[in-house]
């Protein structure tokens, strides 16, 4: 009797694997039936690869129009900025120029004061930051900032709520604030020296890429004078800040009043400049 009932049991899962070898056949059949029986030929592969271009670039296209909101200032004017001790000159050196007075604690200061609604909290979504800039008197026994939100603070009991670059004496650093209004400054270590125009024929390029409420990637091109020489192109971040920025939805006039924040101030009795040549900015948005 124990034997029929294995023999009756072998036979089961005999038919049972019977059946999903029917199966796996039928479904190869079909893979077969769907696939071309020869190689693609050169030109159905570039009409294949033609459409999927053109499809692509359609996803991608709609995709950045809705979800990001893009700012570029290429500094050949300042209407809507606040400025003090800021000209621009589009047609001799196409930059916006910061110059203090010769006198220790002058500032020269440029910002962007938020007037365009549709750009939001940069602290509450992605965004990255990149200017290009050179410096022809300093940067020894000065003090520079670059960067995205509030760094003036004209307002008396508006904190300081920013991220991006910081120079002192020469020496750069990446730098972010807690955003919990205390005014702390974070500091990477030291990315890179900034050194005088005039004298090392240098200018950079700096970045920043904000990542929400988990860290700040920052990032240094080098460009100088001679064509012999090779760039300093950073495709990796030459440092990064993990750092939270806990901010209200939106940005607004008593929380941060300034889009963009540019300082250039000297600690001596000698004249300090900061030559801006354009501002490019990019952040998440989540419209539909």
């Amino acid at each position: 009797m124990a034997y029929d009932q294995d023999t009756r049991a072998l036979q089961e899962e005999l038919r049972k694997l019977q059946q999903d070898f029917a199966f796996t056949k039928k479904e190869v059949a079909d893979l077969k039936n769907n696939q071309l029986r020869y190689p693609v030929d050169a030109n159905t592969q570039r009409i294949i690869d033609g459409l999927v271009d053109t499809r692509l670039k359609s996803i991608l296209y709609d995709t950045l129009w809705r979800k990001t909101f893009h700012w570029y200032e290429p500094f050949d004017a300042i209407d809507n900025w606040d400025a003090v001790n800021t000209v621009v000159d589009p047609l001799a050196t196409g930059a916006a120029i910061m110059t203090t007075a010769g006198t220790t604690g002058s500032f020269a200061t440029l910002a962007r004061r938020l007037l365009n609604y549709s750009a939001v909290n940069p602290f509450d979504y992605d965004s990255s930051f990149r200017v290009s800039f050179y410096i022809k008197q300093g940067p020894e026994s000065s003090t520079y900032l670059l960067v995205v939100g509030d760094g003036i603070t004209g307002a008396a009991g508006i904190s300081q709520n920013f991220y991006g670059f910081t120079i002192e004496d020469g020496k750069l650093y990446g730098i972010i604030t807690k955003g919990d209004g205390t005014d702390t400054w974070t500091l990477t270590n030291q990315l890179a020296t900034i050194k005088n125009k005039d004298t090392s024929g240098e200018s950079y390029v700096l970045e920043a890429r904000y990542y929400t409420g988990v860290k700040v990637d920052f990032f240094v091109t080098v460009y100088p004078q001679s064509t012999t020489q090779v760039s300093q192109l950073s495709s990796v971040p030459v440092a990064t800040l993990r750092s939270t920025i806990p901010r209200p939805s939106f940005l607004n006039v008593q929380d941060t009043p300034y889009v963009f924040s540019f300082i250039a101030g000297t600690k001596e009795d000698v004249v300090k400049d900061l030559y801006l040549h354009d501002l490019n900015y990019i952040q998440r948005l989540d419209l539909q």
